[in-house]
């Protein structure tokens, strides 16, 4: 009934299919947040994006990032950019290369049509000889010097780069521990918590300048935007809950006694018993789900995640998300170490004994601070 008034019914009787609620909750959104996409997209030029992403990792992080040329034979397309990663100017070690990012944007026929980062070669060793970790953030923005990127396509784009963070800066001695190569309770933490800077007005300003005119994103335009984010939220969250019981569910079935519609079945269960949007028969919407075979019962590292990141945002960053302290307790604390420490460890030293919730078997994330996010903008 929301997503109906929300968006003016726009004719419809009364119903909302699975298939209406994407555009049923974009044009609430809109509507009742004023907010005209193609104007928002004109404060997102790519690369102003890419430069103001600089920007942060070097006020947060303290590491530069510098464009330079392929070596003959190094890229894959024409189109490919190469970023070298090296220390700031913060102590020692000034110029040091730390690792090097690809950024693989635009997008082209037979290419991988999803946002992915693949990492090339792992750190591994510690001290001036280790091995130089290389990754790529495969994407599929628009095409050319002229290109603009929706806000979710810059929400996407540092999601993909905290990720990207978490593989250079990792500093471990064995390379299948290093970066990304974590617990997979962990490995969404970083890209999560970058979401978060999409919707910080202090990055921004960073991150937005007008394509023609280079004038800052309107104060009143980015509130608009973080209002947007509150409309639904609970629903955004229900859907990735009902992705991760319908990924454990799947997994948990029994190979021997699978049939054709064993997968069908356990999605529609789910979704009956855990989403306000009825089943609609003969949909089959878990074939667009790519994740259940990537994955493979591990998707709840996503609501995991962000319950983590709300922790970590609210703890070292909502007051000052461009303070260097905050980039150094999260490089320090979790981002070097990689796998190579129990993820238990890592969050208690950082949030304390009440960031893990032991019950039954094991321990989760304390979701207070992302179910507090889900009554504020961000």
């Amino acid at each position: 009934e929301a997503m109906l008034r929300l968006a003016g019914r726009d004719g419809m009787d009364g119903t909302v299919r699975g298939w209406d609620r994407s555009y049923l909750i974009g044009k609430a959104r809109a509507k009742a947040c004023e907010l005209d996409a193609a104007a928002v997209a004109s404060y997102f030029p790519l690369e102003r994006v890419i430069s103001g992403v600089g920007a942060l990792v070097d006020r947060v992080f303290g590491v530069k990032l510098t464009e330079v040329a392929m070596e003959p034979g190094e890229n894959w397309h024409a189109k490919v950019r190469k970023l070298r990663v090296t220390s700031g100017d913060r102590g020692a070690g000034e110029g040091q290369e730390i690792g090097t990012i690809y950024l693989d944007l635009e997008p082209r026929p037979r290419k991988f049509p999803h946002a992915a980062h693949f990492v090339i070669r792992c750190s591994r060793g510690v001290g001036p000889d280790k091995q130089r970790p290389a990754v790529a953030l495969v994407c599929n923005f628009g095409a050319g010097s002229a290109a603009t990127l929706s806000h979710s396509e810059v929400e996407t784009f540092l999601h993909e780069f905290g990720h990207a963070m978490h593989s250079v800066l990792s500093d471990t001695q064995y390379q299948h521990l290093s970066g990304t190569r974590c617990a997979m309770d962990m490995v969404e933490v970083p890209s999560h918590l970058f979401e978060y800077f999409a919707w910080d007005p202090a990055v921004l300003g960073l991150l937005a300048r007008h394509r023609v005119t280079g004038d800052p994103m309107p104060r009143e335009m980015i509130a608009r935007l973080r209002a947007s984010k509150e409309l639904f939220g609970a629903t955004d969250l229900q859907q990735q809950c009902m992705f991760a019981l319908t990924d454990l569910e799947v997994h948990a079935l029994d190979p021997a006694t699978l049939t054709e519609g064993s997968v069908s079945d356990v999605a529609a269960r789910v979704q009956a018993a855990h989403s306000l949007m009825r089943v609609e028969p003969g949909t089959s919407w878990e074939l667009r789900f790519g994740h259940l075979v990537g994955y493979a019962s591990t998707y709840y590292s996503y609501p995991y995640a962000k319950c983590v990141a709300a922790d970590l945002w609210g703890k070292f960053f909502r007051e000052d998300p461009l303070a260097p302290g905050a980039g150094e307790a999260l490089r320090e604390g979790m981002l070097r170490h990689g796998g190579a420490r129990e993820p238990g460890a890592i969050l208690r030293d950082m949030l304390g004994d009440g960031a893990l919730i032991t019950e039954h078997v094991g321990a989760a994330p304390d979701p207070t601070s992302m179910l507090a996010d889900l009554n504020r903008g961000r």
